[in-house]
């Protein structure tokens, strides 16, 4: 059986063959933030990963964020999800997929951490400090 290669992962391949993602709103080739509304998230698991590469399945559970209290901490998990299901969509299965996904949740936790640290300074909703600003 023949495998097929992806020129996008592919050593040999030589320049140009990169992946092209599309970056949403821009024209100018700058970076702007996605649109994320049409992003399917499964709720159970954090992320749509069914029928993909175990080491991209394992991160499903990790980007999961409905067993966060509504408010703040769940909204910075959210972005996080968002983008971690963007990347799933976009990207085939490869090691550097597994590391994107893996860099992404780490700093999900430091996100979170912060979002906690930022609200428990500044009340229930972190209001407090925000007026101070």
């Amino acid at each position: 059986m023949q495998s097929e290669t992806n020129p996008a992962f592919d050593h040999d391949a030589g320049h140009g063959s990169e992946i092209s993602i599309p970056i949403h709103g821009s024209t100018d080739g700058t970076v702007a933030r996605p649109d994320l509304a049409d992003v399917p998230i499964a709720p159970s698991t954090g992320l749509d990963v069914a029928g993909r590469h175990p080491s991209v399945q394992h991160f499903a559970e990790h980007f999961a964020y409905h067993h966060l209290r509504p408010g703040p901490v769940q909204d910075t998990k959210a972005m996080f999800a968002d983008l971690a299901q963007t990347l799933v969509n976009a990207l085939p299965d490869s090691p550097e997929l597994s590391a994107a996904l893996r860099g992404l949740w780490e700093a999900s936790n430091s996100a979170v951490l912060a979002t906690v640290i930022h609200l428990k300074a500044g009340g229930p909703d972190g209001r407090e400090e925000r007026e101070k600003l």
